[in-house]
């Protein structure tokens, strides 16, 4: 399984991990590029952004981890 920051290349939706929270998609559709999880309630990916609850934005067609955060220096 791939982590945070590792394997930063466009991979094909089918292959994404359903378990590890947010991941960084493209839609093809769309043209954008939008973070998601996949939601067991929806049983479909879910947009942070989406102020539908559910509703349909675009349909992902590759993914990608999120990179790591940055270093925050106290």
């Amino acid at each position: 399984m791939r982590h945070r920051g590792e394997g930063m290349d466009w991979q094909p939706i089918e292959t994404a991990p359903k378990d590890i929270g947010d991941i960084l998609v493209f839609c093809s559709d769309t043209k954008e590029m939008m973070v998601a999880f996949w939601s067991k309630r929806c049983d479909g990916w879910q947009f942070a952004q989406d102020p539908y609850d559910g509703a349909h934005i675009c349909t992902p067609q590759y993914w990608m981890p999120l990179p790591q955060p940055p270093e925050v220096k106290q």
